[in-house]
């Protein structure tokens, strides 16, 4: 995962969500996406490749090109946690992730 903007935008609805991009998830391979020079959608994340790359279709792991930015849609209060292979793979609203499974705490919409 190489993705150098995470950014948070309002979500229409409450409760934990989970995007999981590894092998064994159902949003990868045959159920995936390949985002790529264009923007698009991935079961709720709006995804801007329009500059980077997306592909959930491999049987792996997902992969995310520089360039790529991924929206996060979150309401309220809330803490997200971000898991990759590697740290300093990512920047989520300007602040670097930092290590494998990095939390960040959000606190309302005057942050976005």
């Amino acid at each position: 995962m190489k993705i150098k903007n995470l950014k948070l935008v309002e979500s229409k609805d409450n409760g934990d969500r989970t995007w999981n991009f590894r092998k064994g998830s159902e949003l990868m391979g045959s159920n995936g996406k390949l985002i790529q020079g264009t923007t698009g959608e991935v079961n709720g994340l709006v995804i801007d490749a329009t500059t980077g790359k997306f592909d959930s279709t491999r049987s792996d792991w997902a992969q995310f090109n520089t360039g790529a930015v991924v929206k996060i849609p979150v309401k309220g209060s809330c803490e997200i946690t971000i898991g990759s292979y590697k740290e300093k793979q990512a920047t989520i609203e300007g602040t670097e992730v930092g290590t494998t499974e990095f939390k960040y705490q959000y606190s309302g919409a005057e942050d976005m």
